[in-house]
């Protein structure tokens, strides 16, 4: 893991990086404590650069190679820091000595095969070590669980929507139901713009529509 910040105002920016690389190996990889991160990328004129992650690229060190590239970048200068950045991208693209066919075929397809590799053991790790324990209890939840989950889970949302400055697209009141094959369909919260109790005859009425309708 690699610690870099970036901090900027009128007056310039700071840059700061840890000391930590890790060299990858075919047969494992060594983490040293004393590897640079941050370089010069010119030595005429004031654009850096930091790097992170493997102390190589395709075989060559990054410290050799950037220091190849300030030396033929020479006193050449750029208007913005993304011109500089687009002709490095460039240069890695077209200094075919530095990196030969071979290596960058061997390259691609160890990256695409470790970040694949990555993103299954990511997801295998979240689904063992927390979808998996909360579909085992879900699957055992009675009734009446099942419905204040269904509820807590609508109150988060609309909650963290509250606290953020997102749009306050979920809110409360939070309509609950239950639907089972013995009970049919059930209501546990119900918002009405009107008391239930207030109102005795709204409910007495709806049921016997149900039961006229029954008879039609």
């Amino acid at each position: 893991m690699t610690a870099e910040i970036a901090i900027m105002n009128k007056e310039g920016i700071a840059i700061a990086a840890d000391s930590a690389v890790t060299l990858r190996e075919e047969r494992g990889q060594k983490i040293f404590t004393s590897a640079n991160k941050i370089f010069a990328l010119s030595k005429y004129h004031p654009a850096g650069i930091m790097i992170y992650g493997s102390a190589n690229f395709m075989g060559g060190s990054w410290e050799t190679i950037i220091k190849i590239y300030r030396s033929k970048l020479g006193e050449k200068e750029f208007d913005t820091l993304k011109e500089y950045a687009n002709d490095f991208i460039d240069f890695l693209g077209r200094e075919n000595q530095l990196f030969p066919e071979s290596v960058q075929e061997k390259y691609v397809k160890e990256t695409v095969y470790g970040y694949f590799s990555f993103i299954r053991n990511q997801i295998n790790y979240r689904r063992k070590n927390y979808v998996d324990p909360v579909m085992k209890v879900v699957a055992m939840l009675p009734k009446d669980e099942l419905a204040a989950m269904a509820e807590s889970l609508v109150n988060l949302t609309s909650f963290k929507r509250k606290v953020s400055l997102q749009a306050e697209t979920v809110a409360v009141p939070i309509d609950v139901a239950v639907i089972s094959k013995g009970d049919g369909f059930i209501w546990i919260k119900r918002k009405h713009y009107f008391s239930g109790e207030m109102n005795p005859q709204f409910f007495a009425n709806y049921y016997r529509e149900a039961k006229n309708g029954e008879k039609n």
